[in-house]
């Protein structure tokens, strides 16, 4: 059984994601404006809806902050972030549109840490990288003797 090859990519913050992003959230507000005009929302239902919107927008823009940006490197291995982590680290594709990935870095720590890839971060690296993401990690026997 062969390895993935080893590869490092560059990972950050695109147009891209912020757009999504964008369009997810107008989607819900137009949601929201909609129900709010066939049933002629007030009071109460009115300042919900309203804080429910605004706290979305937030929690896009915190989200969209926090994307790491950097480098991410597969060793045949391990992977290793734009972030230290200590212990092992462990990689979990969220999302996949094909040309675009949304993966999670975890370490033994059980924090993550968000990465958003794209093929046009370097076309020529992208297939490396996703048989990197989707293949098993090989044993390393002097590795695994260090850490028991």
């Amino acid at each position: 059984m062969h390895s993935a090859p080893s590869v490092t990519y560059p990972v950050g913050r695109s147009r891209f994601l912020g757009q999504m992003l964008t369009v997810i959230w107008l989607g819900g507000a137009c949601a929201i404006g909609a129900a709010w005009l066939a049933s002629g929302l007030g009071g109460w239902r009115a300042v919900l809806a309203c804080s429910v919107l605004l706290l979305s927008a937030a929690l896009a823009i915190y989200f969209w902050q926090g994307v790491a940006a950097g480098a991410l490197r597969w060793d045949g291995h391990a992977w290793h972030g734009p972030q230290a982590f200590a212990g092992s680290r462990q990689l979990h594709v969220d999302l996949d549109l094909q040309r675009h990935l949304l993966v999670r870095l975890s370490g033994a720590t059980g924090r993550s840490q968000w990465l958003w890839l794209e093929a046009s971060s370097d076309p020529s690296r992208w297939n490396d990288l996703r048989r990197a993401v989707y293949s098993p990690a090989m044993p390393d026997p002097l590795r695994d003797a260090a850490n028991p």
